[in-house]
């Protein structure tokens, strides 16, 4: 509960602290789930017994008093450990090489770094969150070629409050049954945005008449309010073809669940309009649908984990921090994650992830 407290304490200091001058924070005790941002200097200063436990500093960290601390990450980093010091770091991520981080220790003292990890840049370790942007729910900011019936608008596929179990109707999109092949689907996002990832939910009825889902597909975009209007498959006037890494859509597995899949964007360009055109189903002889379809962009100020990285599953099991900045459950895998969030299977990377408590300001190293 300690940690708490201070990450409940720290959370009104950084959102109303001024981004002009860098701040100073002096640790009196320890330190548990705790983010500071670029223009904060944290001291644990001489006579003070502290450990730091599953945080991130993305300003200064200086460390002036022994201590073992478990689990974090910081760039950059100042040792002043003393003749009679001795500084143990289990499980750190550095934004700098280890000779780096010893070039700094001041003192001649100890300091030992156990199962930590080094790095010159701190993309190595920090990813993104992918941020859902969604049209207006209606007719008018969301169209397709063709539909079923006023059971299946298109806007009800683009709907987050909508379930992805259970019946299709009002829960989906589907072209008519005359056809099987070739559908636009397009969004109005209101204003411009740059699209980096595609969330899909494949078609499925309470788990069956999965093959009526897309699978082949590209992916468009365009600012031009005419070319969003005209939803003839063959028309590409004022459309710019994206780079999508996928060129294909996965069936929904047979069951009433959530399936989700992902295609990651290429691109820079801001595009108020998007386009999907949808070639083909699974061979279903009527109609072509999708449950779900959600277009993310990318924050680059996000403190959290990125699956597949080197933070994941790297921490310390000897540190007992159940629960992670979030109170999400800590462990979720094997061995804690480095750093103040951990990686829920199935939550922290899936689209349904609550928006992060941001206490920092910006991302500024």
């Amino acid at each position: 509960m300690f940690g708490l407290r201070i990450k409940i304490f720290l959370a009104a200091i950084l959102l109303f602290a001024s981004t002009a001058y860098a701040e100073t924070f002096n640790l009196t005790g320890n330190l548990t789930n705790c983010i500071f941002e670029s223009d904060w200097a944290v001291v644990h200063p001489e006579g003070v017994t502290a450990s730091i436990k599953h945080c991130g500093f993305a300003g200064t960290l200086t460390l002036e008093e022994s201590g073992t601390h478990y689990n974090s990450w910081t760039w950059p980093a100042t040792l002043d450990d003393g003749a009679d010091e001795t500084i143990t770091l289990n499980n750190w991520a550095f934004f700098e090489t280890q000779a780096q981080m010893e070039a700094r220790e001041t003192g001649d003292g100890t300091t030992t770094y156990t199962n930590c990890k080094f790095s010159v840049s701190h993309a190595n370790f920090i990813g993104y969150d992918h941020d859902p942007e969604y049209p207006t729910h209606s007719d008018t900011y969301v169209k397709a070629t063709t539909k079923r019936t006023t059971n299946y608008w298109p806007y009800y596929a683009t709907d987050p409050s909508l379930s992805l179990t259970g019946s299709q109707l009002n829960n989906s999109w589907i072209c008519e049954d005359s056809t099987n092949t070739n559908q636009r689907f397009h969004l109005d996002l209101g204003s411009a945005k740059v699209i980096r990832r595609i969330y899909l939910e494949n078609y499925h009825a309470s788990g069956a008449d999965t093959n009526v889902g897309v699978q082949n597909f590209t992916f468009w975009g365009s600012n031009e309010a005419s070319a969003f209007a005209e939803l003839t498959y063959a028309t590409d006037t004022d459309w710019t073809q994206l780079t999508v890494n996928r060129a294909s859509w996965d069936e929904h597995v047979a069951a009433d669940t959530p399936d989700p899949q992902y295609a990651l964007v290429t691109n820079s360009t801001a595009y108020r309009y998007h386009a999907f055109k949808f070639a083909d189903n699974y061979g279903a002889t009527y109609g072509l649908g999708v449950r779900h379809v959600e277009l993310q962009t990318e924050d680059a100020t996000s403190f959290r984990l990125k699956q597949g990285l080197p933070l994941v599953n790297a921490g310390a099991a000897a540190a007992a921090v159940t629960e992670d900045i979030d109170g999400r459950t800590r462990p979720a895998g094997g061995l804690p994650d480095i750093g103040p969030y951990e990686g829920q299977p199935g939550l922290l990377f899936s689209p349904w992830l609550s928006m992060p408590l941001k206490f920092q300001r910006t991302w500024r190293p």
